[in-house]
Parts: C-alpha cells; sequence; structure tokens
C-alpha cells in the first residue's frame, strides 16, 4: 500500500511539472473575462483573446505561448495609439511614408541619406538639420516625412510654419499662459520651423521667436525649411543685428540637406 502510493504521488509530481498544451476549445471568452479586459482598457488583450478563441484550426497552445500573442498584441495596439496621437500633436501638413518619394529625377541626395536622417540619430544628439531649395522642390513633404519618423521613434514633434509661429508667440508673449505655451516647445524634442524666409519678421515676431530658440538651447532639435540658401537665412528677419543672433543659432550644430531638381507642384506626392 505505502508503494502504491509512493508511485502515485511520483506520478502527480511529474504531470504537474510539465506544461500542458491548451485546446482552443471555446469559440469565445468567457463574458466576464471579456467584461474585465474592458474596465482595465485592455483592448488589444481582448481583441487578440476573442481571435484566439475563434481560430478553430490553430494548433495547441501552450499557456506561456498563448499569454505570449495576447501581450504582443496588446503592445502593438498600444504603440499604434501612441503614435496617433504624436502625429495628431505634430500637425505635420503631410502624412507621407519612403515609398512616396519620387527618385525619377535628381534630388541632391541619395536614398541611403534620407534613411539616415530618418532613423533620428542627430535628434538624440540635439543637432538641427537644415532643409533648403527651390520652391516646389518638395521641402516640406521630405521633412514631414523626416518627422513622422521621429514621431514613430516615440519622440516629441511639433510642425508650424515660422512666421505663423512667431505671430502666435508674439501676440501671447503678454498673456498669463504664455510661460506655459513656451514650456510646452521647450521640452519638444524636435520642433519643425517650415517656411523659414517666405515672409521676413517684424521686429515683435522676431524677438518672440527668438526667445523661443534661446530657451530651447541645446534642449532639442529644429528642422529648418526654407527656399533661401541658409547663407542668405538672415534676410528673414528684419531686424539686422537679431536676424544675425537668431541665424546663429538655427545654423548652431546643423547638419545640410539642399534639394535639387524640377518643381514638384501638381505631381501625385510633392517629392
Amino acid at each position: 500500500m505505502g508503494e502504491a502510493l509512493g508511485r502515485l504521488r511520483v506520478a502527480t509530481s511529474e504531470v504537474s511539472s510539465k506544461v500542458l498544451p491548451i485546446t482552443l476549445v471555446e469559440p469565445n471568452a468567457p463574458q466576464e473575462i471579456m467584461d474585465k479586459l474592458a474596465r482595465l482598457r485592455l483592448t488589444g488583450m481582448a481583441r487578440a483573446l476573442q481571435e484566439q478563441g475563434q481560430a478553430q484550426s490553430a494548433p495547441l497552445l501552450s499557456f506561456e505561448e498563448r499569454l505570449g500573442r495576447i501581450l504582443d498584441q496588446e503592445l502593438e495596439e498600444r504603440r499604434v495609439r501612441r503614435l496617433a496621437r504624436s502625429l495628431r500633436n505634430a500637425g505635420l501638413r503631410y502624412q507621407p511614408s519612403l515609398e512616396d518619394v519620387d527618385w525619377s529625377a535628381p534630388r541632391g541626395f541619395s536614398r541611403a541619406r534620407l534613411v539616415e536622417l530618418m532613423r533620428g540619430d542627430w535628434v538624440a544628439d540635439k543637432h538641427n538639420l537644415l532643409i533648403s531649395g527651390p520652391v516646389g522642390a518638395g521641402k516640406t513633404f521630405l521633412a514631414c516625412l523626416v518627422a513622422r519618423a521621429i514621431c514613430a521613434d516615440e519622440r516629441s514633434v511639433r510642425y508650424a510654419r515660422a512666421s505663423q509661429l512667431a505671430a502666435e508667440l508674439a501676440d501671447c508673449r503678454q498673456s498669463e499662459n504664455h510661460l506655459k505655451n513656451l514650456a510646452s516647445l521647450v521640452k519638444l524634442d524636435l520642433l519643425v520651423l517650415d517656411d523659414w524666409g517666405l515672409e521676413p519678421l517684424e521686429n515683435r515676431e522676431g524677438l518672440a521667436l527668438f526667445e523661443l530658440l534661446e530657451a530651447r538651447g541645446q534642449r532639442g532639435s529644429l528642422l529648418v525649411v526654407s527656399p533661401l540658401p541658409p547663407e542668405d537665412w538672415e534676410r528673414a528677419v528684419l531686424n539686422p543685428t537679431l536676424a544675425a543672433a537668431m541665424v546663429d543659432r538655427l545654423r548652431e550644430r546643423s547638419l545640410n540637406l539642399a534639394l535639387e531638381g524640377p518643381s514638384r507642384r501638381g505631381a501625385a506626392t510633392p517629392a
């Protein structure tokens, strides 16, 4: 009798130590579990659990494998939601992809160079990127392409036309929200200033924008887009002393991307 009980204990121990496969028998997860996942806002896990239950031909999965797939789904859905939120906050003019770039005409840079900029090491190093070129060359499109990649890397980005942002900052300098607005711009990983030099800045606007550039210092990166070559950027500010100081901040720690080629106006994709 004692030997039989001993053999039974050994057999039970061996079975309990193994990971048993879970067969997907139920077509749907119990509603109680789905309700709890909804209350916890684990929508990815809920969807993955439903899909697993509906996969009648699915192979046998261990508990760890099934849980791993459910967690992967939750993590992916959270990543997608974060990206969508980041892109809304960035306010990019375009939402392009690398496949949208037209390489049929000379552009003045290579695909490898563009991919390198999209990787965002220059943002991690707190450097600036200056994109210049003739009107219609696709500068804004490429700037948005790079900025979108920075968003996908879970860094904070905002796009603005230089003259519009300068006017907004100048208008709210005396308001109680000025410091709060300024702080939100200072902490960005990347600030995109489009159409630099397209509209010359008056003194009050130039001072307001200079205050922002001075406050950001080396805390984050700038991506500046202009139809003017960098050596002519001082023409964008009417006050010559202020212009020199601002351009010095913009060109500090900067990389340059000079576009070439015909205008892309009216093309299927602006780049």
